[in-house]
């Protein structure tokens, strides 16, 4: 059985961690030298069996592909700036890699919005229909809706359902809601990670602590880690025995598991 290694290149929201100007206490703590509250915007990858795939490229990704040695392909969960915002700055963000095409896929609503704002952009397109899997290396990827604004038809959401070596590891980046038949892609995956933006205040875009936790008890994960942790959070050291205790964890830029 191959392993798998997830790195959680990005945990934050669309506008990082701390940002200019907050004073909020995850702000103040962010500030701090080595802190787990500092966080860029939301993006992870995995790696199995020399395979690498990246999920979301954010306006950070120059940065958090620094020290990436390779990539066979990139997932977009949604058409906004933090998941599709960065695809003009991919190919500089690997040019060190040696790859002469990485395929990038996303639903075809991203693609039209990408165009829209990045119409001289360059990317190696694939689009993905939602329930249908695509093989990666030792990777099986499906995707699933989940609800995440107003109008999903112009802004669509996915979620993804990966299977490598064994294991079902699911990925929500952005929620509100979950549809009643994606529970069915979903399942009960070894591990979950999931958007969590928000601590106690409610949102009409993304679920809050208390309706994170009512997702991961129906889905029933082995394993939780929330991620896209925003500034109403209180500071990752105070927060993270909060979570744990209700049987979840808290990801930070950085994390590998």
């Amino acid at each position: 059985m191959p392993n798998v290694a997830i790195t959680f290149l990005g945990t934050g929201p669309s506008g990082r961690i701390p940002r200019p100007d907050c004073s909020r206490p995850s702000c103040r703590d962010a500030r701090k030298p080595g802190s787990r509250s500092k966080r860029l915007q939301q993006s992870l990858m995995m790696r199995s069996g020399g395979t690498a795939i990246l999920f979301d490229v954010s306006l950070d990704v120059v940065g958090q592909l620094k020290n990436v040695k390779r990539l066979d392909a990139v997932f977009i969960s949604h058409p906004h700036s933090d998941a599709y915002g960065g695809l003009p700055y991919l190919a500089q963000a690997i040019g060190h890699m040696g790859i002469d095409r990485l395929p990038v896929y996303a639903a075809a609503a991203t693609w039209k919005r990408h165009h829209e704002d990045h119409p001289s952009a360059e990317v190696d397109e694939h689009v993905f229909q939602i329930g249908t899997d695509i093989p990666v290396g030792p990777f099986t990827i499906r995707s699933f809706r989940v609800l995440h604004t107003p109008d999903p038809a112009t802004h669509p959401t996915a979620g993804f359902a990966i299977s490598v070596g064994g294991r079902r590891i699911v990925l929500i980046s952005d929620v509100k809601s979950i549809p009643p038949h994606s529970y069915r892609t979903i399942g009960h995956p070894d591990l979950l990670i999931m958007d969590c933006a928000l601590y106690d205040l409610a949102f009409p875009n993304h679920v809050n602590f208390a309706e994170a936790l009512a997702i991961v008890r129906r889905i029933g994960p082995q394993r939780t880690l929330l991620t896209q942790i925003g500034v109403t959070w209180p500071p990752y050291n105070e927060v993270r025995r909060i979570a744990r205790r209700s049987g979840v964890d808290l990801a930070y830029d950085g994390l590998i598991v």
